[in-house]
C-alpha cells in the first residue's frame, strides 16, 4: 500500500514537469513565431555551415575574397542557405564546412538532414526544432539532475526557472547550437 502510495505521488509530479515543459515548449514557440525579428550573422552562419557545399563562407573562396565591394544576388545567400536537389544529405560538404568551425559538428549534420527533406528552400523553423527539443531534453536533465541531489522540489523549481528565464527561452530562440 505505502508503495502504492509512492508510486502514485512520482506519477503526479511527472505529469507536473511534463505539463510546465510543454507549457514552455508553447510558449517558446508563440514567442519564436510572433517576435523573431531579424537574423543575427552567426544564425546563417549555421545554415551555412549545415548546407553550403561551397564552403562555410560566402565572402571567402579558396583564401580569396570574393562577392565583396560589389551588389550580389540573392540566389547567392539562398544557395548559401538551403540545399540543392544535388547536395541533399551530402554529409561531407557539412563536415568540410565544420571543420572551419569550433563547434562540435552534430547540430550542423542535423540541420542539413532537416533541410534536405525540402530543397531550395529555406526556413526559420528547420533550426528552431532542434532547439526546442534541445530545449526539452535540457529541461528533463536539470529535473532529473536537481531530483536526484537536492530532492523533488528542486526539480520542479529548476524547471520552472529555467523555462521561464529570459535565458532558457533566448538560447532556444538564437538559431544556433547552443540549445
Amino acid at each position: 500500500m505505502k508503495v502504492l502510495k509512492v508510486e502514485k505521488k512520482m506519477l503526479k509530479y511527472i505529469v507536473s514537469v511534463i505539463t510546465i515543459i510543454f507549457i514552455q515548449v508553447v510558449l517558446i514557440t508563440c514567442v519564436f513565431a510572433k517576435k523573431k525579428q531579424g537574423f543575427h550573422s552567426d544564425e546563417m552562419w549555421n545554415y551555412g555551415f549545415a548546407n553550403s557545399s561551397e564552403g562555410g563562407s560566402i565572402y571567402t573562396k579558396d583564401g580569396d575574397m570574393i562577392n565583396t565591394y560589389k551588389w550580389v544576388d540573392s540566389n547567392v545567400l539562398l544557395d548559401y542557405i538551403s540545399v540543392d536537389e544535388n547536395e541533399v544529405f551530402d554529409y561531407k560538404s557539412v563536415y568540410e564546412n565544420a571543420t572551419n568551425d569550433i563547434n562540435p559538428p552534430f547540430q550542423y549534420f542535423l540541420l542539413h538532414a532537416i533541410s534536405s527533406v525540402k530543397t531550395n528552400t529555406w526556413s526559420k523553423w528547420y533550426c528552431f526544432i532542434i532547439n526546442i527539443i534541445a530545449f526539452a531534453i535540457t529541461q528533463i536533465f536539470i529535473c532529473k539532475v536537481l531530483f536526484e541531489i537536492c530532492g523533488k522540489m528542486s526539480g520542479l523549481l529548476g524547471v520552472l526557472l529555467y523555462g521561464f528565464c529570459i535565458g532558457g527561452s533566448n538560447i532556444t530562440i538564437y538559431l544556433r547550437f547552443y540549445a
